[in-house]
């Protein structure tokens, strides 16, 4: 992902979550989503995230269809370092965000 995918993905993100959640959340959040606010909260974002988490998109017919953000595992359990297990460690991650289009 580049910061010119910005604004896609938030509408992919933005626009996923108003198919997905319909008559699971309230309507009117989900009618209050707006792709240009997501849009400036992951540029503002995007400058300081840690060089850990990669974003990652999709491009069907050079458009962006869909964003995933990976990063190293959460869990103390399976984060690295974790366990009897000698060095070098394995290193654990975690799939963070995953979102496709809705069409």
């Amino acid at each position: 992902m580049t910061e010119a995918d910005i604004d896609a993905v938030s509408a992919v993100r933005v626009h996923g979550w108003q198919a997905a959640y319909r008559g699971l959340m309230p309507q009117a959040y989900l009618d209050a989503m707006s792709v240009a606010a997501d849009a400036e909260r992951r540029r503002s974002w995007f400058g300081r995230r840690s060089p850990e988490v990669s974003d990652l998109v999709a491009e069907r017919d050079g458009e962006v269809a869909g964003w995933a953000c990976v990063g190293p595992a959460r869990d103390p359990d399976i984060a690295p370092g974790a366990g009897e297990l000698p060095a070098p460690r394995p290193t654990a991650g975690e799939l963070l965000a995953l979102y496709v289009a809705p069409n």
